[in-house]
């Protein structure tokens, strides 16, 4: 936009006319439906362009905001092609609302004028927000089930309650809200345990701002389980008491317990303990072995069972250290941690370490147990096992420190592939997975979708094998953790106990009645394959339809005879191909005596051809009719356009065309292809003064299939004259001929066809002379051949083609100084004259300011030279 608004500023700066418009800078404010219309004062038709600038400007700063302004300070832009009289822009809707300048340029003005301002007075462009996807309650349920996710949807509205066309970014916020309810951009998060609150969700975009205000509620808290600690800390759930004693003493044990309601908060409870069938407190002494505590609470009707697991140790002091440890260390060896080689199937939140650290760890435990068991051995004191504890405890904090972060990589793609799909009954099936990739211990599961057909024997690396076990179908899938799936449909086949084939005629007779072969198999829920043989020379049988009765299954066949069958007994077999059931049966084929149709011809062999090129077919077969297609597709009677008369080649085909009669055999297809070329000869126009030497190029396009061309050019020799011809590509052979006011040119490519593009320069003397005026010169012939097929008279065809002409002037339209070239100097020095300026009118070359050739040097002529110089697409 700022490029635009500069481009007309430049033009608007170097043009300059007699007449100057001033309007008187007007309020305007929007309509009801937010739209503004510009009306400024003309006096005659031109070219107008209104630039709407945000902000307020004055006519001492307004050029040079027009001049600076960036795409945002742009709120609308308009152009107008208008005639004398009020020009009205709009009605518009500016890019947001804002007081605004209006400025206007123009053809009939010195330069861009304020036309008015745009008022924003009581109008906003973010006056209201819209939102949804926000419920004002929220009920939860508690920790069996979700929390809410909610994406809150926003929409800005502006003071006449249209989108904003500003896009304000919309910010939300929370207020007032407890633990539970938390916000990330716009998604709103309430925890399935949130507490009972009010909150509520606030959008803000530029000075609007929505409140939607929410309620969360709780259901009726109700007692669901006991959970037992091991201290009163109440921060370790345990599942199973384990109390050591020694021979003299089992030390008593205390049970902490906790009733919880469905959102995992405590509820004030009383319990009872029954401990072996009596009646106990929370802290008694137990008995030697696993004994029950059932825990009930007297205000919630809810229970809970734990073992209280009492046993003796013979250990004490460090010994009974050092054994509680192995006990740590066997616990954390038998956590379910993740052990890979190379860490590829481990989620990224998880961890992994090595089989090595495993085993390592593994026999620091061993090592410990061995020594814990010579206790009783002379030499094993309390100093002895301290020294063990230090070592297991080394190995412990190896182990923990050797586990590393994930980096599980999922398969990406998935395939199953079956050497075949049918199966009689009790045959293995063998099935390959490939995927990538596979090295990461991805696990995959096989299922059969119905296991009374198919069941899975074994799934060993990417190996399946599977059992058919009865008749029917079905799909056997394995599937990705991360839900990939691919499947491999198996069918297995119930055989034939008997199969038959009954004609319903013994003799086929080319055109005569259809005849029908029914084949005849059992049982009907048989899923055996039937198998056909004949002789394809003679028939071909097409399927009908395939049903079924209370006893058989039915398959139907429609015999057709070949036009070019001979005829003859063709023997029909019909074998089931699992029970190798078969029947035959035999039909006798009759043919008339016929002749074939004599193939098509055309009268245009295949090649390249010119657009509007006549392909006329013919048929030596007297009464043969003529079918065919323009697609590349073979014709039938059925696909085929009858041929009716010549058919014009406009664009490239493929023409497959074949003869047939009443009682005529098809003949064969024959096929042409035609390859539509367009060529062009052109010779370009100069400008010269009398005495120069100029050049000109004759050009050549869609000459791809071109091997070889002539053009013959004539021109007015008295004025104008050929004295070199030269070539662009070095690998143009040519002859050139040249006589009074003629050149004649052959031309060809050593290495190929002829290239496309200025390919022939003619220098061109102009003499000294010569009156000024237009020389046309004039192609009077010009062929081509193309490579592949020669068409036309004489193997050639002539292109279009589009003359060129040298314009002799003593002058050069445009460089009014006279000094070789066209710039702003030619520009300045006619609007000098334009405007009056005595100088100018002793320096001016008028011919050449006459840009326009209107007859008169005035305002349009500088507007159109402003236009050459500054770049546009403009001719003189």
């Amino acid at each position: 936009m700022k490029k635009r608004v500069s481009l007309f500023l430049g033009i608007f700066a170097v043009v300059a006319l007699v007449m100057s418009i001033v309007s008187a800078a007007a309020i305007y404010k929007p309509d009801n439906d937010g739209l503004y219309a510009v009306t400024f004062e003309s006096e005659s038709e031109g070219e107008y362009f209104m630039v709407v600038l945000k902000g307020e400007y004055d006519q001492t700063n307004y050029i040079e905001a027009y001049h600076t302004a960036e795409d945002d300070d742009i709120l609308y832009v308009e152009h107008k092609i208008s005639g004398s009289g009020n020009v009205t822009f709009g009605p518009f809707a500016p890019k947001g609302y804002f007081n605004a300048t209006v400025i206007v340029g123009g053809t009939n003005l010195v330069e861009p004028v304020i036309a008015g301002y745009l008022s924003a007075e009581g109008v906003s462009n973010t006056a209201s927000i819209k939102l949804t996807g926000v419920d004002n309650l929220y009920t939860v349920k508690g920790v069996d089930y979700e929390d809410y996710m909610v994406e809150i949807t926003s929409e800005v509205f502006d003071s006449f309650g249209y989108p904003s066309l500003t896009d304000e970014e919309v910010n939300f916020s929370l207020s007032g809200n407890d633990a539970g309810v938390s916000l990330e951009g716009n998604v709103l998060t309430i925890s399935k345990v949130a507490k009972a609150q009010h909150f509520s969700v606030v959008a803000k975009a530029g000075t609007a701002t929505k409140t939607v205000y929410v309620e969360v509620k709780r259901e009726a808290s109700e007692a669901k389980r006991i959970e037992i600690y091991s201290d009163n800390s109440f921060a370790t759930v345990v599942d199973k008491y384990s109390v050591k004693g020694t021979r003299e003493n089992i030390p008593y044990v205390t049970v902490f317990a906790k009733t919880l309601d469905q959102y995992n908060e405590a509820l004030e409870d009383t319990y009872t303990y029954l401990y072996n069938g009596n009646s106990v407190s929370a802290t008694f002494q137990p008995k030697f072995g696993d004994v029950t505590l059932k825990i009930s609470g007297v205000d919630y009707a809810v229970e809970r069972d734990v073992v209280i697991s009492a046993f003796m140790t013979p250990y004490f002091g460090a010994a009974l250290e050092l054994e509680e440890l192995i006990e740590t260390c066997r616990s954390r060896l038998a956590e379910k941690d993740n052990v890979s080689t190379n860490g590829k199937d481990v989620f990224p939140e998880d961890t992994w370490t090595t089989q090595a650290s495993v085993d390592t760890f593994y026999e620091a435990i061993q090592n410990a147990e061995s020594e814990l068991l010579a206790f009783d051995s002379e030499n094993y004191n309390d100093d002895y096992y301290v020294s063990c504890i230090a070592t297991l405890q080394s190995a412990l904090d190896s182990y923990n420190a050797s586990f590393k972060a994930g980096i599980r990589k999922d398969i990406t793609s998935i395939s199953l592939k079956a050497e075949k799909t049918e199966f009689l009954p009790g045959n293995s099936i063998s099935l390959t997975i490939t995927a990538d990739p596979f090295d990461n211990n991805d696990e995959i599961i096989v299922e059969s979708s119905d296991e009374s057909v198919v069941t899975i024997e074994s799934y060993y690396g990417n190996s399946i094998v599977a059992v058919a076990e009865a008749s029917g179908h079905a799909a056997i899938t394995a599937t990705t953790r991360s839900g990939l799936k691919a499947s491999v449909d198996i069918t297995v086949i119930r055989r034939a106990t008997f199969v038959d084939i009954i004609l319903s005629s013994d003799t086929a007779v080319f055109g005569g009645e259809k005849v029908v072969a029914k084949v005849e198999m059992s049982p009907k829920n048989s899923t055996d394959v039937i198998e056909l043989k004949y002789d394809e020379n003679i028939i071909k049988l097409e399927p009908l339809r395939e049903y079924v009765d209370s006893n058989n299954r039915y398959f139907e066949y429609l015999v057709a005879i070949s036009p070019e069958s001979a005829g003859g007994v063709c023997d029909i077999e019909v074998t089931a191909k699992y029970s190798g059931k078969k029947s035959s049966e035999s039909i006798t084929v009759q043919m008339p005596d016929w002749k074939t149709a004599e193939a098509p011809v055309a009268n245009i062999e295949s090649g390249s051809v010119v657009s509007g090129t006549m392909v006329t077919l013919s048929s030596a077969s007297p009464d043969a009719k003529i079918y065919y297609t323009l697609n590349g597709e073979p014709p039938t009677k059925e696909n085929g356009r009858p041929y009716n008369g010549p058919i014009t080649i406009n664009q490239s085909v493929i023409l497959k065309a074949f003869a047939t009669g009443d009682t005529l055999y098809d003949s064969e297809v024959v096929e042409y292809e035609y390859k539509v070329v367009d060529t062009k000869i052109s010779v370009s126009s100069a400008i010269a003064k009398p005495g120069e030497i100029v050049y000109i190029y004759i050009s050549n396009s869609g000459f791809a299939d071109v091997e070889w061309a002539d053009v013959e050019i004539e021109f007015d020799s008295s004025v104008i004259n050929c004295e070199r011809v030269s070539f662009e590509n070095d690998d143009i052979t040519s002859a050139v001929k040249t006589s009074d006011g003629r050149v004649t040119i052959s031309y060809s490519n050593r290495v190929g066809t002829i290239p496309d593009g200025n390919l022939i320069e003619l220098g061109f003397v102009v003499s000294k002379d010569a009156p000024e005026g237009d020389y046309e010169i004039k192609i009077i012939s010009a062929y081509a051949k193309v490579s592949d097929k020669t068409v036309g008279n004489g193997g050639k065809f002539e292109p279009a083609t589009s003359n060129g002409k040298i314009t002799v002037n003593n002058y050069v339209l445009g460089d009014v100084n006279d000094d070789g070239r066209i710039n702003l100097a030619d520009v300045i020095l006619t609007k000098q004259y334009v405007e009056g300026m005595e100088a100018a009118k002793n320096k001016i070359l008028l011919p050449a300011a006459d840009v326009n050739r209107d007859g008169t040097v005035d305002g349009e002529d500088v507007l159109l030279l402003s236009k050459y110089c500054v770049g546009w697409n403009v001719e003189f």
